[in-house]
């Protein structure tokens, strides 16, 4: 059976307007893709549009979309590249709601893990994936390319076992609150 998902989150339903909306906010916010793909509507509707991921929006406190969370690269049982985009550019106070998703991502597909990636002017975003508990797992030198201008990618990863220590300690803290 598969687990409720967590308050603030909902399952992505794709009409053409929620199309329309997802490609304006990733061509608002170019940073997030590196350039080869920049303004390549195929490839998003191939990302967005693939079976074997999965999408989810996360909303704020108001029940408004404020971003999305999705996994692809889904090896059954063993692992998926979870991948986050808050279009308010708010990441601070997101940490719970972002470990719940990737809690239920785990038990929903059994993964003993997740992955993610960011490139290493990302400085925000790879502060956000540690306060999350993600790890850092390696460095791909030069292999992102944005505005013409090569960048590291930094390699995280979470083992389901890290994730709920993390939030047995979380827990823990608010109680002592």
């Amino acid at each position: 059976m598969t687990p409720q998902l967590p308050e603030n989150v909902r399952p992505l339903v794709l009409t053409p307007e929620k199309v329309r909306f997802l490609w304006g906010m990733f061509e608002k916010f170019p940073r997030i893709l590196p350039d080869h793909l920049r303004g390549d509507f195929v490839w998003f509707m191939r990302l967005i549009t693939d079976r074997e991921s999965l999408w989810f929006e996360l909303l704020n406190d108001d029940g408004e979309a404020a971003g999305v969370m999705w996994c692809n690269n889904i090896v059954w049982g063993v692992d998926a590249e979870a991948h986050i985009f808050f279009w308010d550019r708010r990441l601070k106070g997101r940490e719970g709601v972002v470990r719940r998703m990737m809690e239920w991502v785990m038990d929903a597909l059994q993964l003993p893990r997740l992955s993610t990636q960011a490139p290493s002017y990302a400085r925000a975003t790879i502060r956000f994936i540690k306060r999350i508990g993600m790890v850092e797992e390696g460095v791909v030198r030069k292999a992102f390319k944005y505005n013409g201008e090569l960048y590291d990618y930094h390699l995280f990863g979470v083992l389901k076992e890290e994730l709920q220590d993390g939030r047995k300690q979380e827990q823990e803290l608010q109680r002592a609150e």
